[in-house]
Formats: structure tokens, sequence, C-alpha cells
């Protein structure tokens, strides 16, 4: 039953093109259609990244690994950031053009410290 209607459920692995239970792409364990962009769970050695599966982080993600989503997933990198190691403004390593990288923060390019 789904709501108040029976759904056709498919195995793991499988989802349901209106007519049958056909595989999902080889890069999910399940997913709501047949393209790497519909994947809902990765299988093992891939990550969850806006919603495709991917086996490293792509630019400007950074790997998550927080016991609430259950399965490690890439995660965007805070907009002040081109390039990060972890979540927020303070572990950029690679910033925009025009910033330079002070102690994991972008700061204007034009803002310097003594002997710098």
């Amino acid at each position: 039953m789904h709501g108040t209607k029976c759904a056709i459920r498919c195995e793991d692995g499988k989802y349901h093109n209106g007519r049958e239970c056909e595989p999902c792409h080889r890069s999910c364990a399940t997913c709501a259609g047949g393209g790497v962009d519909a994947c809902i769970n990765c299988t093992q050695g891939y990550l969850m990244e806006d919603g495709r599966c991917v086996q490293s982080c792509s630019t400007g993600y950074y790997l998550d690994h927080s016991p609430e989503s259950g399965y490690k997933s890439c995660k965007r990198c805070d907009a002040s950031c081109l390039d990060c190691s972890g979540q927020g403004d303070r572990n950029c390593t690679i910033c925009p053009s025009g910033y330079n990288l002070d102690s994991g923060v972008c700061v204007v390019g034009t803002v310097c410290k003594d002997g710098e």
C-alpha cells in the first residue's frame, strides 16, 4: 500500500518504469529511475553527491561521514571556498580569484599580514 493505493514495489537495485522493474544504474543501491542522477542510496565504494553516486568528491565538495546520514556523502563547500576539507568557511583549501587563503579562511587579496 502506498497511501490508499496499491503500488508495485521493486527489490533493491531496481525501479518500476511503469510496466516492470528494471535495474538501477550500477552505482545506485536504490533508485527512483534508471539514470545516474536517480540514485537514492549508493552501492559500496560510491558516495552520494547532489543526487548522483560518485567514486570521489568533486572540486567544491568535501567528504562527510556524519552519523545522521548513515553513509558517506559529498557535501558542497561553503560559498566562500572553491574547494575545502570540511564544513563551514574556516575549512577552505582553495579560494576564488582575488582572495587569499589565511588559516583556512578566504580573505580579500588586498589584505595581507605583516611580512606577507
